[in-house]
């Protein structure tokens, strides 16, 4: 049986009504989800410009739980992706926060000052070797990343002791010079280099911004080919520069480099036997021909004894 051709049309324009309606509703649906997904955006916006530290630690905490409960695999480290994102669109940016009596600079994609802003500490054990530093003493920071110990440590000793910061990389020794700078800190001497046993241009990886803390003379340790070639020299000669009439406390962290760091010490251990805070982790040392066995005779030679482990990958070292 066929349709009467009034019948049809009739059928054709109805069908086109609901493809026009179906239309709307999709286009309505769409710009709802759209709304919808920039709500957050408003809302981060909103938030920064009245507390960008309080932002940033809600960001943080939310983030954090996000990866605790989201039941799926796939999903999990969105808030990453997002937190990577607003960095790029400019809606985020690191803050300065109050950080044990000192202010930072810190950057909320960064793996330390995450920890840092999040907890308000970085490696208590550690922490606490710091804060037993005399007024009046010196502290040698050798990997002072952005300047958390530098900054403690520059609190303890006072106007009368003295800080030596080392950092060779760029960037993040720019960045220790601001926090340097924020705290008025000027028993701290900022040193861009990197310490070894011999004055050498040497190649250095940059590692990328969620972890720059692992930039080191090891392409593997840094897991980044970013190569750029900065300074090295001896702690010794350091030491010599700058006149330093006695030494507290070191401490090491170049992430396997550590042996290198200590024979181009190995003067100012013997005239000023400071206790040792050193990060021995075996694999970043292997990747630069070295090995934990080979830091302990190191210190055994040199008339030291392990004092403590202070936590995982840190050991505190003093003279005999």
């Amino acid at each position: 049986m066929h349709a009467s051709p009034t019948t049809s049309m009739g059928g054709h324009q109805s069908e086109l009504g609901r493809a026009g309606r179906n239309g709307v509703a999709v286009k309505k649906r769409i710009w709802l989800s759209v709304l919808l997904a920039l709500l957050p955006f408003g809302g981060i916006l909103a938030a920064n410009s009245l507390s960008p530290v309080g932002t940033a630690r809600w960001f943080l905490r939310g983030s954090e739980l996000w990866q605790q409960e989201w039941p799926f695999a796939r999903g999990k480290y969105i808030p990453i992706y997002l937190n990577n994102l607003l960095f790029e669109m400019g809606m985020l940016r690191p803050v300065q926060a109050g950080v044990r009596g000192f202010t930072m600079e810190l950057d909320l994609r960064d793996l330390v000052t995450q920890s840092i802003l999040s907890s308000g500490i970085w490696e208590p054990e550690s922490t606490r070797v710091i804060e037993a530093l005399p007024e009046g003493g010196v502290f040698i920071d050798v990997g002072a990343h952005v300047g958390y110990y530098t900054l403690d440590a520059s609190k303890r000793v006072g106007k009368s002791g003295k800080v030596v910061a080392v950092e060779p990389n760029p960037p993040t020794a720019d960045r220790l010079r601001r926090n340097v700078s924020l705290n008025n800190a000027s028993n701290v001497s900022v040193q861009q280099v990197a310490c070894t046993d011999t004055e050498m241009k040497l190649h250095f990886f940059q590692a990328g911004f969620e972890n720059t803390g692992s930039s080191s003379l090891s392409k593997n340790n840094a897991r980044s080919n970013q190569e750029i070639e900065v300074r090295g020299a001896r702690l010794d000669a350091i030491v010599k520069e700058l006149d330093l009439r006695r030494i507290d406390l070191v401490k090491i962290d170049v992430e396997g480099a550590e042996l290198q760091v200590l024979r181009g010490m190995t003067e100012s251990l013997a005239k000023y036997r400071p206790k040792v805070i050193i990060e021995l982790v075996e694999g970043n040392l292997k990747n630069l021909g070295a090995s934990v066995k080979e830091v302990r005779e190191f210190f055994r030679q040199n008339g030291y004894v392990q004092e403590s482990q202070i936590d995982a990958d840190n050991y505190l070292w003093a003279p005999i």
